[in-house]
This record gives C-alpha cells, sequence and structure tokens, in this order.
C-alpha cells in the first residue's frame, strides 16, 4: 500500500426499473495529489439500504469491476438501495468514495406504444397488411384486429415480433377494415393503430391488344413495343413476359421484356419492350428483316410477392425484325484470386488485371463486340487487345494508389454495337495488391488499409493507432480495439500478415461474445455468479470442461474467459474469409 491513492470516480448515475438497479460513472484520471493516475485497476461497488450505511464487502465480489457501468439485481421491489463507488489501483489502494446516489426499484407496467404508419397493399387473391416495428425492449408481439365495417373489429390474429400480416380469408367486392395492436411480456396491450382497409380485385383476365389488324406495334430495329390493356385492377406488377409461340412445336417460350408503366397519352394502355430474345425455324438467332414476321402474343405478369396472371387468350401480331444475338456469356475469369470469401490481386505491386470472355452467339459477328470497365482515379488503365474489341479481353491497372475509395466493385460492361448497343453487364471486385507500394515500412499488407479506413469504419470494430500490435476489449463497449500490426509479427499461433489480423480480431471478438452471451442478459457482469472471478459464468463453465471454482482451470497464469478467447485465434483461416470487408473496403463485417 501506498499514501498515493486515486481520486473518486465522477458523474455517478443511477437508475431503477423492476427488479434492477442500474450505475454508472467516470473514471478518474488523476490521483489525490494531483499526480497522473497510470495503475487503474477497476472499482468496487458499495451498497446499503439506509443513507450512510453500506455492507463492508463490494457487491462486485473479490476483485476489481474493470467496467463504466454495473447492473444490481439482487434487490427487491419497494426497497430503497443507496450506493457508493471507489477506485482501485493495482496496488489495492481505493480511493476515496464517490457521491452517494440511491434509487427504489419497482414495477414497471406501462402499455406499448401503439404501432405506426400501418399500411395495405391489395392484391389478387389476398391483402397484405404492414407497419412500423415497435422499439419496446419487453415487447412480445401483435395484435391484428378485423373488421367489414369502420370503427368495428375482432381479432383475427395474435403475433411474434415481426411486422405483417397475410390475409387471404377475402372476397372480392368486400372492403375490410384492420387495426393493429402491440404487447408486452406483462400483458400490457397498448391501443389501436390507424385504421387502414383495402380490398381484392376483381379478377386476372386479360384483354390483350393489338391484333393482327391493330397497328400498335412500334419497330425499333432490336426491339419491338406492344401496347396492351386490361379489366382487372391496377396493380403493382414488377414483370411482364411476352410469350412467342414456336410454330414447329407449339412451346411458349417466355422472352425478357421491360416494364413500362400506363403512359397519360395512353389512358388503361400500358405497354412494355420486347427485347427479342428468341426467334425460331431454320435461322433461330439471326436477324429477319426483310419482311413482317407472323407471331402470337401471350402475357405472363408477375406481382411483386411472386404471383402471376397468365392470358386464356392469343392473339395474332405482325412485328418486323428481330435481334440478330443477343450476348450470352460475360465471364472474368480471372479476377482477384479467391480465398474461400476473402479476395486479393495477385498481379504484382499496385498492378490489378480482370479477364473476360463474351460471345454474341454468331461466331462472325464476335470480333465486333465492344468491352469497357470503370476507371480507378490515381490509376493507368490498359487494355489487350488495345481497341477493347473481339471475345476475349484483358484490362490492367497500373500504379494503384493505397488507400482508395474507388477500390471495389466495378462494372464490367460487354456491348453489340450492330443492335442498337445491346449490353450485358457483370460486376468485378478490384482490389489494390497484397504487397502493395506505398505502404508505410512495405510491411502492412493491403487488407489492413481497406480495414483501417477510418473515415469509413463502423460495425463492431474500431482501430486505435495508439495501441500497436495487438487487440483489446473493455466488457459492455460495443466495439472491439484493434490495433496497427507491425511488420512481420507472429501472432500466437506462428502466423503473420493476414493471418496475425485475423486471430487477434477472432480473439478481442470472442471475448465480445463471453460478453453478449453471459452476462448482457442478466443485465451485466454479477460477480455473484463467478464465485471464481474468471469471468465465465459459473453454470456455463462444467459443459464448456472448466472448473467454477477455480480462476485458472489449465494452470496457464490466464483465467479461464482469456483461455476461451485464445482458444478462438485457431479459426483464422475462417477470420480471414470475411466477404463484407473485402466486398465493401473501408467497412466492417456485422458478423
Amino acid at each position: 500500500m501506498t499514501n498515493i491513492v486515486p481520486s473518486a470516480p465522477t458523474s455517478v448515475g443511477i437508475a431503477a426499473g423492476d427488479a434492477v438497479v442500474d450505475l454508472w460513472w467516470s473514471a478518474p484520471d488523476t490521483n489525490t495529489d494531483g499526480s497522473e493516475l497510470d495503475d487503474l485497476e477497476g472499482f468496487n461497488i458499495y451498497q446499503g439500504t439506509v443513507s450512510g450505511s453500506y455492507d463492508p464487502a463490494p457487491i462486485n465480489g473479490s476483485y476489481p469491476y474493470s467496467g463504466l457501468g454495473f447492473t444490481d439485481i439482487n434487490v427487491t421491489n419497494g426497497q430503497t438501495y443507496y450506493y457508493i463507488i471507489k477506485a482501485v489501483d493495482y496496488s489495492g489502494n481505493e480511493s476515496p468514495a464517490s457521491v452517494e446516489v440511491s434509487d427504489t426499484p419497482d414495477v414497471v407496467d406501462d402499455p406499448p406504444l401503439a404501432p405506426a404508419n400501418p399500411a395495405i397493399t391489395e392484391k389478387a387473391a389476398e391483402l397484405l397488411l404492414t407497419w412500423d416495428s415497435n422499439y419496446e425492449t419487453d415487447l412480445a408481439g401483435y395484435n391484428v384486429y378485423k373488421g367489414t365495417s369502420s370503427g368495428s373489429y375482432s381479432l383475427v390474429a395474435t403475433l411474434g415480433a415481426y411486422e405483417w400480416y397475410v390475409d387471404q380469408n377475402v372476397s372480392a367486392g368486400q372492403t375490410y377494415y384492420y387495426v393493429v395492436t402491440a404487447e408486452d411480456y406483462g400483458g400490457n396491450e397498448s391501443g389501436y393503430s390507424n385504421e387502414v382497409s383495402g380490398e381484392i380485385g376483381q379478377g386476372d383476365i386479360w384483354i390483350i391488344s393489338p391484333t393482327s389488324a391493330s397497328p400498335a406495334i412500334l419497330n425499333y430495329q432490336n426491339r419491338v413495343q406492344i401496347r396492351y390493356n386490361y379489366n382487372a385492377f391496377d396493380r403493382l406488377v414488377s414483370e411482364v413476359y411476352l410469350g412467342i409461340i414456336n410454330s414447329d412445336t407449339g412451346e411458349i417460350v417466355y422472352t425478357e421484356s421491360e416494364w413500362k408503366p400506363p403512359l397519360p397519352s395512353l389512358g388503361h394502355e400500358p405497354y412494355f419492350i420486347w427485347n427479342g430474345k428468341y426467334s425460331f425455324g431454320p435461322n433461330e438467332g439471326i436477324c429477319v428483316l426483310d419482311g413482317w414476321y407472323d407471331t402470337k402474343l401471350y402475357l405472363k405478369v408477375f406481382e411483386f410477392l411472386g404471383t402471376y396472371a397468365e392470358t386464356s387468350e392469343r392473339r395474332n401480331i405482325q412485328m418486323v425484325g428481330c435481334i440478330s444475338s443477343m450476348i450470352k456469356i460475360i465471364e472474368p475469369n480471372e479476377q482477384p484470386i479467391t480465398d474461400n470469401n476473402f479476395t486479393f490481386n495477385s498481379a504484382g505491386p499496385g498492378v490489378c488485371n480482370v479477364t473476360a470472355t463474351g460471345t454474341s452467339g454468331i461466331s462472325s459477328e464476335n470480333p465486333k463486340l465492344e468491352w469497357s470497365i470503370d476507371t480507378i482515379s490515381g490509376s493507368t488503365l490498359t487494355s489487350n487487345p488495345q481497341n477493347r474489341k473481339g471475345p476475349n479481353i484483358t484490362f490492367t491497372f497500373t500504379g494503384l494508389p493505397s488507400l482508395n475509395s474507388e477500390f471495389s466493385n466495378k462494372t464490367l460492361t460487354l456491348t453489340y454495337p450492330n443492335v442498337s448497343g445491346t449490353q450485358d453487364t457483370q460486376t468485378v471486385q478490384t482490389f489494390f495488391s497484397k504487397n502493395a507500394l506505398n505502404n508505410p515500412g512495405s510491411g502492412d499488407p493491403n487488407w489492413y488499409y481497406y480495414w483501417s479506413q477510418t473515415e469509413a469504419s463502423s460495425g463492431n470494430h474500431q482501430y486505435d493507432p495508439a495501441t500497436p500490435n495487438y487487440g483489446y476489449y473493455i466488457w459492455g463497449d460495443p466495439h472491439f480495439y484493434i490495433g496497427s500490426p507491425a511488420s512481420g509479427i507472429n501472432s500466437w499461433t506462428g502466423h503473420d500478415g493476414i493471418d496475425t489480423f485475423a486471430e487477434t480480431c477472432l480473439h478481442e471478438n470472442q471475448h465480445k461474445i463471453n460478453y453478449q452471451t453471459w452476462w448482457v442478459p442478466i443485465g451485466g457482469y454479477n460477480a455473484q455468479l463467478d464465485q471464481d472471478g474468471d469471468y465465465v459464468l459459473d453454470s456455463a463453465e462444467p459443459a464448456l470442461n472448466l472448473d467454477p471454482t477455480k480462476w485458472d482451470t489449465d494452470g496457464d497464469g490466464w483465467n479461464d474467459e482469456h483461455d476461451i478467447a485464445y482458444d478462438a485465434e485457431f479459426n483464422w483461416s475462417a477470420g480471414r474469409a470475411d466477404s463484407e470487408d473485402w466486398s465493401n473496403p473501408g467497412h466492417q463485417s456485422s458478423k
């Protein structure tokens, strides 16, 4: 013991709930003599039922508590509790007491708020009711009430905590009225939400136009615009397909089309554009430009939740021309090397290659294909062949800088210029090479630069340049922290580079998982449920082959909770296969 003791904790707060008291405070940064406090170990928390009189044993147990917030669940509703907090250094010196705070736990019995923004989506044979989520911590679920007249309802569904209800017990011509309530685990129910209403349509009978005598077809060389109307109610339509009848087999083949909403000039005549992906007969795949082409029209309509309607009517139509060919394949077959979900570029320092192949379907037309790809600022883009034409292409980025905000997904485009610029696209991933130029010290690999872009950081990880070579986690904190790994530093399992980084993340994340698994569900760390002080919940230890009476079961000098985090490091190969990190540079995985 020394005469230099920490200053008292400050900003002590308290809030009581149902059989629970939450405490929080700020740590001192000086000793009582004004010197810097650089050996703070934790805090002791003292409780009493009379102001100024406290149990001599701290409620956090035998070891100082390391967090800045504590939940006391060993309380009785209706009893007032008084608390003080004392800081403790590594020499065992306690600070003076903080200010006393007190509160009285009691039953909280407020009902939830009524659900907000209910809405109805009308479909051909059902009604979809949705609403916004409630955020009460004790929310059990929702109740749906329905009626056939406004203001009069009966309960039709009791749901869990999800925000939709599909009602298929509906009839055409009848309007239905709905309200929703929220209910907590104590059985308290909110008031009604706002009322919403809706009704299903009158059927899916489609009248197709044009007929063979109708001039409602507009030819655009490789596209045909077809107008039509229908007598069903207006719906949210996601896709429309045109069926072409194969005159040889009678088979209906649905072609791709581009949905267009109704235009004011057409009244209730929506239209779509047929891209002509199919033609039949001996000239299949070759453009017919020398006259009208007779076929039959057949519509299939998909709505937003997967249901669809098909016509029972076929109409002869005439159309001229068809697309001579479509791009069939676009394959970046030499993307950056993939290791599980983890992507690197191996072309060399500051270089990234993207190689792709494509075909028009007609070999004589393949030399006319044209390629393009998004640029990356600060680099030079070249191609082979230089004119960027033909079925094969290699794009090469050179002089790539580090920490570039334009890395990751790039759009690779293949164009067939003879038919009004028909295009096919594919997204590819571009990354700085692993042993990139311009890396300080020539040792920190590319993955670390993506991860440590603090301007884009979010989620579960934080970059802490003040703590090089290792990571740490503070219990109760939403983040864990990783410092910059030095060049060539070895981890516990003998790896370096990306593997060291992955192991460090896994180790610190396991500390966070341990805290969230054992202590968050019971309101925070409770020393009375951790008699050996190893920060592992006593009741969980037997299943983990740990001794709940020993701080260090295996005798290696580290407590049991740390040993669990250490074991997580050996899953390093999975830790580096993080598709969210590597496909979205600067952001961290939520997994």
